[in-house]
């Protein structure tokens, strides 16, 4: 018996239209040095742990002028992160910290930033026939 072909949930996409939703702040998946206050989100992979679920790591690195904002941000986006019940219209079934929030400062200019990650299991969705 083979099972059915599933959809794995867009979850870098979806988390940076969300972020950008609720926090009013730009989210990217690639640097902005054009934007003072920023999130961005790192991809770290993704595994299928069930037949219907998957775990997606995310890195989120926030930026903003001063340490001070670049932490609140980075705790604010924590918070939102844990109040998802729903993702790419899949639902959520579990947050879990991996590291952070921590001060990560950009290596070049010293500008301040925050890294978060977390692990975010998703529902798969069965694939429909095209």
């Amino acid at each position: 018996m083979t099972r059915p072909t599933v959809e794995f949930t867009p979850v870098e996409g979806a988390l940076a239209t969300h972020l950008t939703a609720t926090r009013g702040v730009e989210c990217a998946t690639e640097t902005r040095e054009d934007e003072p206050r920023f999130i961005l989100l790192i991809g770290l992979g993704s595994t299928r742990n069930g037949p219907a679920t998957e775990q997606s790591m995310i890195t989120f690195l926030c930026s903003a002028p001063t340490k001070a904002e670049a932490e609140h941000l980075a705790r604010d986006v924590r918070a939102d992160i844990h109040a998802l019940s729903e993702l790419a219209g899949r639902p959520v079934y579990e947050i879990q910290d991996v590291g952070g929030p921590a001060s990560d400062p950009d290596p070049d200019s010293g500008a301040p930033a925050y890294r978060y990650t977390a692990l975010i299991t998703t529902r798969l969705i069965e694939r429909t026939a095209p």
